[in-house]
């Protein structure tokens, strides 16, 4: 299975470098156009557009602009065939990349990510009907992903669909890749649509709440934080608590911190904890280490929101972590450490004391 992947990828990098949109001397409609009211001749274009990567939009639409701009029949026949190869190679290569999100390797699935991004916004509607349709959950996550790190309008619905997909990884894919395929001029229309989904009991509403924090419309706020404090499902509050954060919003400090120290469930503790590094206020690093000393067992959720202030306090429970029992938190406290301090001391507590107390604490 493994051999099949692997040529499976090697197959995949061939069509991409063949189809990568940002290969140099790439032709559209425009450079047709212009090299037609340069004067250039038929049999020049025509050789032009043989021998060159091309990317042509031959919707009615453009077909019609084509004529009303005098580029001959026989140009926008080449142009309709170039265009029909290109995407009967682009339903393979898509295909292709699909595999890769099975994989439980990161190394395949990144690959894919990255080959079906390189196709471009042609790659659109073959991602959507090979990916988004498929029963795998990770193979929706993967391919709405790509969807998001394509980054074109066109995404939009494709990637609104997967805002209420079955699978919770999914939804919460969609809502981060939802940013990226939103044009300003859509932004009230998906604000509206998403405010829908989160009131309506038929659909499952929290890759809306997800969305509605990474889109950063600071109208969502108020109904974020009923969410985050409410009687609501440790889902739903993990999602309000993530929302917040993703919208900086200050104002919600308090907020978080109490959900950081006080929430029941320990996802909705971890997500808090990620969000007040990210609001950022100096305010949350006591919290945050009151959280460390409180919840022993979730602590390597604790440590790298805490590194993210420049805190005394902060310095010093890393160096007490270097004897934690769970070998997880003494690796990231170590590295929490090294970047706070700009020190490389081994990991050993006894060496980072003696520093501390010699010379880093009134370096610090």
């Amino acid at each position: 299975m493994r051999a099949l992947h692997a040529a499976a990828g090697i197959l995949a990098a061939g069509l991409v470098l063949w189809a990568a949109p940002g290969r140099a001397d790439t032709i559209t409609n425009e450079d047709v156009v212009e090299m037609v009211k340069s004067g250039l001749a038929e049999k020049l274009i025509v050789t032009k557009i043989k021998t060159s990567t091309c990317r042509f939009d031959v919707s009615a639409r453009k077909l019609v602009e084509l004529k009303q701009a005098n580029v001959p029949d026989a140009i926008i026949e080449l142009m309709l065939e170039v265009q029909k190869e290109w995407l009967s190679r682009l339903k393979g290569a898509v295909q292709v990349a699909l595999q890769g999100f099975r994989d439980p390797e990161a190394k395949q699935q990144e690959r894919a990510l990255r080959d079906l991004q390189r196709l471009g916004p042609d790659a659109i509607p073959e991602i959507a009907k090979q990916g988004l349709a498929n029963e795998t959950a990770a193979v929706r996550a993967g391919s709405v992903q790509a969807i998001g790190l394509i980054a074109h309008r066109d995404g939009l619905e494709p990637v609104m669909d997967m805002i209420v997909d079955r699978e919770e990884n999914v939804r919460a894919a969609a809502a981060k890749a939802l940013k990226y395929v939103v044009e300003d001029g859509q932004k009230e229309a998906v604000f509206k649509r998403l405010s829908a989904i989160t009131t309506d009991i038929e659909k499952p509403g929290d890759g809306a709440v997800l969305a509605l924090g990474y889109l950063g419309d600071k109208r969502a706020v108020e109904d974020l934080r009923r969410t985050a404090k409410g009687d609501t499902s440790p889902k739903m509050r993990k999602v309000a608590v993530t929302a917040l954060g993703e919208l900086r919003d200050a104002a919600s400090l308090e907020l978080v911190i109490s959900r950081l120290l006080e929430d029941r469930d320990g996802g909705v503790r971890a997500a808090a904890a990620m969000s007040l590094a990210k609001i950022g206020d100096a305010k949350a690093a006591p919290a945050l280490i009151k959280a460390f000393e409180r919840y022993p067992q979730e602590r390597r959720h604790f440590v790298g929101p805490m590194a993210k202030f420049r805190d005394p306090a902060v310095v010093e429970v890393f160096i007490e972590a270097l004897d934690d029992e769970d070998s997880a938190v003494k690796d990231l406290a170590w590295e929490g450490l090294k970047l706070l301090t700009g020190e490389s001391l081994k990991k050993d507590r006894t060496v980072w004391s003696e520093w501390w107390e010699l010379d880093g604490k009134k370096r610090f």
